[in-house]
């Protein structure tokens, strides 16, 4: 079959000592301290057979995550930028939704000919971690499009558990298309609720919030507030483009924060009283964190969701001040995420569709890598049928 594989020398920085399981597996932790001189291309692979607890999809649609881009994004050694969970030579995507067409002899949850998406983080079920019910934390993670073979492919396997059906959403939708576009976004908010359920603890309804960054996630992050009785969402982005969407997923005032402080913006806003939730969804922390300092409202939240390879400092006056809290998320397996997130499109509560902005045959992926790289867009797709 035809895979977009991604390719890249293994080569620890000096001041990087890569665990002897990171050196068995060539699993890095931290991409960006051990992997450079990264390509891409077409090629041709085995088409996957399904393990006995495991399924064969047939890829419809795929999206290009934030998370993606930092793999072609390098610093001056040629090193990825992307801080996580990286193994190569992989098949890139992780924003999939497709048909199971083939099953392993113990699956009983998936039928095929069911139209899925999946749960990227694949745990294994038996660490500390898992057996605490924290499955993002695995200790033996892998993730599909980072360590496994993602979904830039004809087909793809993944663990019957990690599937969850889409075929509640199909009444809200015109037809398979659109349906199958609606899976392939399940995950980016999928992320954003677990960063602002689960590891935040959600927030009351009427709260002020802010959002950095209006990428993919930043553009969720707009909905599910909304979709939580925010009373104010607003949003800092430097794309016009990108502004321009966030007031069609429901942000009240959208501003460029080269152009404005935003702080000083966030405080006339909420008339004087600061933020009572802030998101990080930019992936960039030099600039976002200390704005967010200075606009908390007291025993507000800052939520950090965005990734960033740059070490930063943060001031914790103000944080102490104002008895705030400061939370960085991780991942969105486990604890009912998906379903709620499916409950939450097929009511209508959430509305993905208008984050797309295009959408590419599978010939033409690099054309699409390329258009995301230049963030301009909300979400694009690619259509694998």
């Amino acid at each position: 079959m035809k895979a977009y594989v991604l390719e890249a020398t293994w080569d620890p920085r000096p001041d990087y000592r890569p665990s002897p399981g990171e050196i068995e597996t060539r699993r890095a932790l931290i991409g960006s301290s051990v992997w450079r001189h990264l390509h891409g291309a077409f090629k041709e692979i085995d088409t996957p057979q399904p393990g006995p607890d495991d399924v064969v999809i047939k890829v419809r649609r795929v999206g290009f995550c934030g998370s993606d881009m930092h793999f072609f994004e390098t610093d001056a050694d040629g090193y990825i930028t992307y801080p996580g969970l990286t193994r190569f030579p992989s098949v890139l995507g992780h924003e999939l939704a497709g048909d199971v067409v083939a099953a392993g002899s113990r699956v009983v949850n998936v039928r095929v000919g069911e139209p899925v998406t999946i749960e990227d983080m694949v745990r294994c079920g038996h660490c500390y971690p898992c057996r605490i019910n924290q499955p993002n934390h695995c200790e033996n993670l892998d993730e599909i499009g980072f360590s496994l073979n993602g979904g830039f492919a004809e087909y793809v396997r993944v663990p019957a558990r990690n599937c969850w059906s889409i075929a509640s959403i199909r009444p809200r939708v015109a037809n398979d298309g659109r349906l199958y576009d609606c899976g392939a976004l399940v995950e980016p908010f999928t992320v954003v609720y677990n960063a602002l359920v689960h590891a935040a603890g959600g927030f009351q309804p009427g709260a002020f919030t802010v959002v950095h960054g209006a990428g993919p996630i930043g553009l969720a992050s707009v909905a599910m507030l909304r979709a939580c009785g925010a009373a104010r969402v607003i949003v800092f982005e430097v794309s016009e483009e990108r502004r321009a969407l966030a007031l069609r997923m429901g942000a009240d005032s959208v501003h460029d924060p080269r152009r404005v402080g935003a702080d000083a913006v966030v405080m006339t806003e909420t008339e004087g009283l600061g933020a009572d939730l802030q998101i990080e969804a930019a992936g960039a922390f030099e600039h976002t964190l200390p704005a967010m300092e200075r606009s908390v409202s007291l025993m507000g939240t800052i939520l950090v969701i965005g990734r960033d390879a740059a070490h930063v400092t943060i001031y914790p006056e103000p944080l102490q001040v104002k008895r705030a809290t400061l939370v960085l998320a991780k991942g969105n397996a486990g604890h009912g995420t998906y379903p709620h997130v499916l409950r939450l499109m097929a009511s209508g509560r959430i509305d993905p569709l208008p984050m797309i902005t295009a959408k590419y045959p599978f010939a033409e992926l690099e054309a699409a890598l390329a258009a995301s790289r230049a963030r301009g867009h909300g979400k694009i797709l690619v259509d694998v049928s």
